[in-house]
């Protein structure tokens, strides 16, 4: 059956969606100063580090209970830090940011259909409507009003490990209320699934390291380590965690084409770059589809 969120679920899984809309860009951004292994290692060495200064000691305190469940734990942590963000960044390396916004928006396609054949979650048909609509606003701004450009995306290798990820996070997302340890707090299990990806990605960064020429501790690598290492990575996991307990992965799936939005919305403001029709159309049917998927909850809010 379908979940309806409470408001509070909602603004928990918009949280994400803000500091996740520059990381793609960030990624781009960082090929020319490191590799993609090296991005994704550090990043989770930054973000471990933070968490476990003040989750140390619960970690520790937790120590039965997390060995009690060590399996499902080991899952989580490979597929939500090991194997999504190593291989986005990866696949970034070898495609275009149009492509990767394109694959990127099926994930909540890839999420409903996970929970239907899975007999976990099934979407209502008002939730369908607005995810349809949704996903027409992501692919209008991507192709800039012409959709004949679809007609030209031709998957390259990039595309296809793009794709990887998106299914890894997707299920990810649907497993995590499923498999997340009943009486693990919220910061231990965030730092257990952070060690654990931190460990799988430690091997492809070694042998990264021992290809490439020794990295430069610019002020552009600190920059961009420091972003991913905090916002798109803590904060932003430790919101859609707590949001998928309470509402679920369809509704968490319904709310991530925003992402599309809040990507203009930063370019606009701190890039200067302009927004022009296409932009300003996708917007509104992302919004709107996402107020229809949402809409029982909204009105009953306002009941």
């Amino acid at each position: 059956m379908a979940t309806t969120p409470g408001l509070k679920t909602i603004i928990y899984l918009l949280i994400p969606p803000v500091l996740w809309a520059g990381n793609s860009v960030v990624g781009k951004f960082a090929t020319e100063f490191i590799g993609p292994f090296s991005l994704s290692f550090y990043r989770w060495l930054i973000a471990s580090g933070l968490v476990l200064t003040v989750a140390a000691k619960p970690l520790y305190e937790s120590r039965k209970l997390m060995l009690q469940n060590w399996r499902p734990l080991i899952v989580l942590g490979v597929l939500g830090t090991g194997v999504f963000n190593t291989l986005l960044y990866l696949g970034l390396y070898n495609t275009s940011a149009n492509n990767s916004g394109i694959i990127l928006a099926t994930l909540p396609i890839i999420i409903i259909l996970l929970n239907y054949f899975m007999r976990l979650e099934r979407a209502s048909l008002i939730q369908m409507m607005g995810l349809v609509i949704s996903l027409a606003g992501v692919v209008w701004v991507i192709t800039q009003g012409e959709l004949g450009r679809l007609l030209q995306f031709n998957l390259n290798p990039g595309d296809l490990i793009i794709l990887a990820a998106v299914t890894s996070w997707a299920l990810y997302s649907v497993l995590l209320k499923k498999l997340r340890p009943t009486g693990l707090s919220s910061l231990p299990f965030l730092a257990i699934q952070f060690l654990i990806g931190l460990v799988f990605i430690f091997p492809f960064y070694a042998y990264e390291r021992a290809q490439l020429s020794p990295l430069v501790w610019g002020i552009e690598t600190w920059l961009i380590l420091t972003y991913v290492g905090l916002f798109p990575s803590l904060i932003a996991y430790f919101y859609w965690q707590q949001g998928i307990a309470m509402g679920g992965a369809n509704i968490a799936g319904f709310i991530y084409p925003l992402i599309s939005v809040f990507t203009a919305a930063i370019a606009y403001a701190f890039l200067g770059e302009s927004l022009n029709r296409a932009q300003l159309v996708g917007t509104i049917l992302v919004i709107t589809g996402v107020i229809l998927a949402l809409s029982n909850s909204l009105s009953s809010r306002v009941r």
